[in-house]
């Protein structure tokens, strides 16, 4: 009689990213929480924060996770017009990154999840890959959900650790960490995630 073996399920994976930081108010209570559930992150870091709080900035990449651009000052992108200034705030990101890490970031995520056409020529002049996200945090929050879990085998969770209060995040993220968890998921940088042959 002949032995039918199953197929492996196909193994999941998903990237927690945060934005807009780092923030000394936030930062180190989401570093706290990755530390405790020994995964590890991707920091979309606006360059003038990563400038103001470089300690931070170490204590990210030193821990174990990524570190990708978000531009400088964070910025409003204007669909229509080429806002010549994005090549510059892309650099000076780049260069505070580096200074403190020796790592150049890879990966760019836009303010606001704006993706003007003149973006992906300036990307490209830059070597960067855009990156934006399956399921925002503060979303799910805002509705008054508690369900973060989003059904897909490469999952990329977007939450902020800047810029406005995010004490709502910070409490929500072990939760949105445990879904994931529970549901087999294992937790990638970008890096890792861009790297897995998973669809």
């Amino acid at each position: 009689m002949k032995t039918v073996t199953k197929p492996a399920p196909p193994k999941k994976y998903c990237a927690l990213t945060f934005d807009d930081g780092p923030d000394p108010r936030f930062t180190p209570q989401v570093l706290k929480i990755l530390r405790k559930e020994k995964i590890p992150a991707t920091f979309f870091v606006v360059g003038q924060n990563a400038a103001k709080y470089p300690d931070l900035i170490k204590e990210i990449y030193f821990q174990g996770n990524e570190i990708e651009n978000h531009t400088y000052t964070h910025p409003v992108l204007n669909y229509f017009t080429d806002n010549t200034n994005l090549d510059l705030e892309i650099k000076k990101t780049d260069a505070v990154v580096y200074a403190k890490t020796h790592y150049t970031p890879a990966f760019f995520r836009p303010p606001r999840g704006r993706r003007p056409v003149y973006l992906y020529k300036i990307l490209a002049r830059n070597k960067k890959t855009l990156v934006m996200w399956d399921i925002c945090v503060e979303s799910v929050i805002d509705k008054k959900k508690t369900n973060f879990l989003v059904p897909k085998n490469k999952v990329i969770i977007l939450a902020h650790d800047g810029r406005l209060d995010r004490s709502k995040t910070i409490k929500a993220l072990p939760q949105v960490i445990k879904q994931y968890k529970d549901a087999g998921y294992q937790f990638v940088t970008i890096n890792q995630l861009h790297s897995l042959g998973v669809k």
